[in-house]
């Protein structure tokens, strides 16, 4: 073989040899050169996204007087309302003092008249009271406790909206729109819900429904509370059937508070037959959140102060975030007005 050819196949050889060893670099990718990965080192995780607590939708709290009458049902957007007082009103009828903060309700009914033991539910919460008239009591009541009110009858009947499809008197309705500016032309204003006491709470016996019984046989008004698990809230039943609203919602509580309140039925010049409840005064309460159910007591110690709940061990009531729905019972003996199913 030539000098000349065997220079030829060295320079082969030495081209082939650099092409090998180009190929076995490790490739840059599209955003720079890879680097090795410490198996031992875990991948950082990323911080939770703090949770966005949506601002409220009004510029203030209103509260309405909802009526519960058969011929008032199915009440318009009363699943929206931030804290509801159901009290008995006569008979085997209730009332729904519904108070609007978080959400708008847009348009809200039928609205019915004041009873003198919601006057003194409302007071301390210093915002407007949304009512169609009322009995002497709660008229005299309203006066003389400064109440900011919105009357159909008194003051306001060209804000109200008349139902022509439903029957009087279960037919008046208000919008958020007439209620701001009754407001601002009456220079009262709206205040913020007060905080509520949110936490954990342990202990509780697991609860999957609560019955509560206010009618009769003939006039049947049973309300029962079912637990969701999915949605860790109480259902809202009536007379067997799931609560529907006029805009086809359920209602739902992330709080149920039952008090004891018992009614004295008596009749009064003009007004006729009317109930009496003591709501400054104090007595046991049954609490329910998460699916569990809490003894206690409630107390309310003048017109002016709000409702306080304490549990039977001392521990002040520790709310879940979300509404509130109080209920008046006439006693909560076991087994007659008030029953629950335990969880198995």
């Amino acid at each position: 073989m030539s000098k000349f050819r065997r220079l030829f196949l060295l320079l082969i050889l030495l081209i082939v040899l650099l092409c090998i060893g180009c190929s076995s670099q490790p490739a840059e990718d599209s955003i720079g050169t890879s680097k090795p990965v410490d198996p031992a080192k875990p991948e950082p995780v990323p911080d939770p996204e703090p949770e966005v607590i949506p601002e409220p939708e009004l510029p203030g709290a209103f509260f309405v007087m909802i009526d519960d009458h058969p011929q008032a049902r199915p009440q318009l957007n009363l699943e929206k309302a931030d804290i509801v007082y159901e009290i008995v009103c006569e008979g085997t009828y209730t009332r729904y003092l519904a108070g609007f903060y978080t959400i708008d309700p847009i348009k809200v009914g039928p609205i019915r008249s004041a009873r003198y033991y919601f006057v003194q539910t409302v007071l301390p919460y210093d915002s407007l009271y949304i009512h169609v008239g009322g009995n002497m009591d709660a008229m005299d009541m309203i006066e003389d406790l400064g109440i900011k009110t919105m009357c159909d009858i008194t003051n306001a009947s060209g804000y109200y909206i008349r139902d022509k499809s439903r029957l009087m008197p279960h037919n008046s309705y208000i919008t958020t729109e007439s209620i701001l500016k009754f407001a601002e032309k009456r220079k009262h204003s709206l205040e913020p819900l007060p905080e509520l006491r949110v936490g954990e709470l342990t202990d509780g016996r697991g609860i999957t429904e609560i019955e509560l019984i206010y009618g009769t046989e003939k006039h049947p008004h049973d309300i029962k509370w079912v637990y969701q698990p999915e949605e860790d809230r109480f259902l809202r039943y009536l007379n067997g059937e799931v609560f529907i609203t006029a805009s086809e919602s359920n209602i739902l509580a992330d709080n149920i508070i039952i008090i004891e309140a018992p009614v004295k039925t008596v009749r009064v010049p003009v007004d006729g037959i009317q109930s009496e409840i003591d709501l400054i005064d104090s007595g046991r309460a049954v609490f329910l959140r998460n699916g569990k159910l809490y003894h206690g007591i409630w107390q309310k110690e003048s017109a002016e102060q709000h409702f306080t709940y304490r549990l039977d061990d001392g521990r002040m009531w520790v709310y879940e975030e979300g509404n509130t729905w109080v209920q008046q019972v006439h006693s909560l003996t076991e087994n007659s007005i008030i029953s629950f199913i335990e969880t198995q």
